[in-house]
C-alpha cells in the first residue's frame, strides 16, 4: 500500500499542470479520509450502539470518496470549471453510497456462485450493515434488543442466520435498501445532469453507474 501510494505521486509528478497543487490537495484528503473510513469500520466491530447515520459516514469515508476523488480529479486535469468539479464529486459520493449499499444487499440475497462469496458472510462476520442497523431502526424497542443479541451472537449457525433474514424479510428491508440505492442515484443523476457540457458527453458515465448498481458480484 505504501508503494501504491508513492507510485500515484510519482504519476502525479510526471503529468505537470497548473491545478497540480490543488489536485495532490484532494488526493491527499482522499487518503486521509479513507484511512479514516477503515479505522471506523474496525471500530463499529467491537460497537452494539453503531447509527446508521454513522455508517453512512463510516461508507462515505471508506468507499464513496475513492470514486468522487477519482472523478474529480479527472475534471481538474481537463480544466472543468469549480462549480463542475464539484458536481462531479458529489455525483461520484452518492454513487460510491448506492454502490456499497448494493454490496451489502448482495452479501444478504445474492446467489453465491454469482456473487463470488459466501452468502451472509456479513452477518457471521458480525459487520455492521445498512441492513441490519436499518432493521434494528425500524423495529420495536423491544424487537430491537433481540434481533441486536441474535445477530452479536459470538457463533452463527444457519439456524440464527436464517432467522435474521427472516427478519429482514417482514420488515422489507431489502426494499428499503432498493428505496435507498435509487434515492442515490436520482441524486447522482441530478448533480450529472447540471453539469454543462454535452449530454452525449455524460453517457460513458451513466453507463458506468449503470454496471455498479446493476452487477450481481
Amino acid at each position: 500500500g505504501d508503494t501504491m501510494f508513492a507510485l500515484a505521486w510519482r504519476h502525479f509528478l510526471r503529468q505537470p499542470h497548473p491545478n497540480l497543487p490543488d489536485i495532490l490537495n484532494c488526493f491527499n484528503e482522499t487518503a486521509i479520509e479513507v484511512c479514516e473510513g477503515q479505522q471506523y469500520d474496525m471500530n463499529f466491530e467491537s460497537r452494539n450502539n453503531v447509527t446508521l447515520d454513522e455508517y453512512m459516514t463510516m461508507i462515505r469515508k471508506k468507499t464513496a470518496v475513492l470514486l468522487a476523488a477519482a472523478m474529480k480529479i479527472g475534471a481538474m486535469y481537463a480544466g472543468a470549471t469549480p462549480d463542475n468539479q464539484q458536481r462531479l464529486y458529489n455525483c461520484g459520493i452518492n454513487m460510491g453510497l448506492a454502490f456499497q449499499l448494493q454490496d451489502d444487499l448482495l452479501d444478504a440475497y445474492g446467489d453465491q456462485l454469482t456473487f463470488g462469496k459466501p452468502v451472509a458472510q456479513d452477518i457471521r462476520d458480525h459487520k455492521k450493515t445498512f441492513l441490519i442497523l436499518k432493521a434494528i431502526e425500524l423495529s420495536s424497542p423491544d424487537d430491537a434488543q433481540t434481533l441486536t443479541e441474535t445477530y452479536n451472537t459470538p457463533q452463527h449457525n444457519e439456524s440464527t442466520i436464517k432467522q435474521i433474514l427472516q427478519t429482514y424479510d417482514t420488515i422489507g428491508i431489502k426494499q428499503q435498501t432498493n428505496q435507498m440505492i435509487d434515492e442515490l442515484m436520482r441524486a447522482a443523476e441530478s448533480e450529472l445532469q447540471a453539469i454543462n457540457v454535452l449530454d452525449e458527453q455524460k453517457q460513458p458515465l451513466r453507463q458506468f453507474f449503470s454496471a455498479l448498481t446493476g452487477r450481481q458480484r
